[in-house]
């Protein structure tokens, strides 16, 4: 990844006075949606059903269902079972998939994409991510998506593709259910603030999934008792079940599942059990996106390019995660990988702990007082306060990097690691936008 170069002064920034920021950002998101909806590349992607990147193509099926309700409708990427197998039963598994949740939905945008190869990780090589970024794009631009209302889920397969997804693009999402996959090794961290359903058949042991599963859910459980009201989830773990389970009957019949999933682990005769509604889209529509939360935990060793330029390779430099922004400067791999960070509205003030060399805060009035100074932390040492600049330049970068209205932000902070100590200022990119 190449690195972004920032520059520390806003010379180039236009300053926008808050009565200004309001309609400037209502006109760019018309412009914007009026750019993307006549773009001619993206209208034959909406309308051949495929997306091209590099050497791959997303095929996708998308049903709209229901008429569209106040706020956009909700987007429900599915993802078939499959993978190293032959593309024919690939092909049939897609087809499965484009029924299987469906039924499920009352009202909402319903896409079953085809796996870009026919290998295990089918949904979730590295050119996936950047194509699950552009059909979000464009169904918020053309199917009138509620961007605050896009969830993830997955069978088999398909579930091994939502364990990845979900942890690389967690922004992006107000909720994922996994059914009968396998984490294949990803880390939980990236998963504060998406609540997350696993899975499972108590006895689907096949490359150790149901295992997999309860102890990836324990892994979940030590965060969220670390870190009160983050790290969301459920384990249903189908009590005497397979590889097969019940997971998307239309009508609520409560299946049974194991509840003491540290007693199975630990291998119990006797554990409780209870029944529940275990139907995955009536799980995920419980939740809503805060597309701004207050507090981050950003793995940079699960990152995912997320960018598509007319199905050539991205030129862009840098990956955004909600509000922060990571240059790509080579991670230190012998230290700590995971960027925490915070923002305290009563206080003005950002903390970050265990920055990358380049990283840029973004900012809108949602989170701070873009007035007043900003209290800036960095490590419990670094301290300062900083004057920002909310500006056109900060505002159209920003809804042009990932086309979501709920990530336009007005002003910015930019830091950079100067042996042991940081340069920062307010200020605006002059390169990848």
């Amino acid at each position: 990844m190449l690195s972004i170069t920032l520059m520390l002064t806003a010379a180039h920034a236009q300053p926008l006075q808050p009565a200004q920021i309001d309609a400037f950002k209502k006109d760019c998101w018309s412009q914007y949606l009026k750019k993307i909806t006549e773009d001619p590349q993206r209208q034959k992607e909406m309308g051949e059903s495929a997306i091209p990147y590099k050497d791959s193509v997303m095929k996708f099926a998308l049903y709209q269902i229901g008429d569209e309700p106040e706020g956009g409708y909700p987007l429900y990427i599915a993802l078939h079972g499959g993978g190293g197998t032959a593309p024919e039963v690939n092909d049939s598994q897609w087809e499965h998939m484009k029924i299987y949740y469906r039924s499920s939905v009352k009202c909402g945008i319903y896409v079953a994409t085809r796996g870009v190869t026919n290998t295990w990780n089918l949904h979730c090589v590295a050119n996936s991510y950047p194509l699950y970024d552009r059909l979000i794009e464009n169904c918020i631009a053309f199917k009138h998506v509620n961007p605050n209302r896009v969830y993830v889920l997955g069978y088999s397969a398909g579930g091994d593709g939502v364990y990845q997804i979900a942890s690389r693009m967690s922004d992006r999402f107000a909720a994922a259910n996994m059914s009968a996959g396998h984490p294949n090794g990803i880390s939980v961290n990236n998963l504060a603030n998406l609540p997350f359903l696993i899975q499972l058949g108590s006895n689907d042991n096949a490359y150790d999934r149901a295992r997999q599963a309860a102890e990836y859910a324990q892994k979940l459980d030590i965060m969220a008792n670390l870190h009160q009201g983050l790290f969301p989830h459920r384990l249903h773990l189908h009590s005497n079940r397979g590889h097969g389970f019940r997971d998307n009957i239309p009508e609520i019949v409560p299946q049974e599942i194991i509840v003491d999933y540290d007693g199975w682990l630990a291998g119990k005769e006797r554990f409780p059990r209870e029944s529940t509604d275990t139907n995955a889209i009536r799980w995920l529509d419980r939740f809503t996106r805060n597309p701004i939360p207050s507090h981050v935990f950003w793995d940079l060793s699960n990152i995912a390019d997320s960018r598509v330029a007319d199905g050539k390779e991205t030129a862009k430099t840098y990956t955004q995660f909600y509000w922060l922004e990571y240059g790509g400067e080579k991670w230190d791999a012998s230290g700590t990988k995971v960027v925490e960070a915070t923002y305290d509205k009563s206080q003005n003030s950002v903390t970050l702990r265990h920055p990358a060399n380049t990283m840029r805060i973004l900012l809108n009035r949602d989170m701070l007082d873009l007035a007043k100074p900003i209290h800036l932390v960095i490590d419990d040492s670094f301290i300062k306060d900083i004057t920002v600049t909310p500006n056109e330049t900060t505002i159209r970068s920003t809804l042009e990097s990932r086309g979501d209205p709920s990530w336009i932000f007005e002003a910015e902070i930019n830091i950079r690691k100067n042996g042991d100590t940081y340069d920062v200022a307010s200020a605006v990119p002059t390169v990848g936008k």
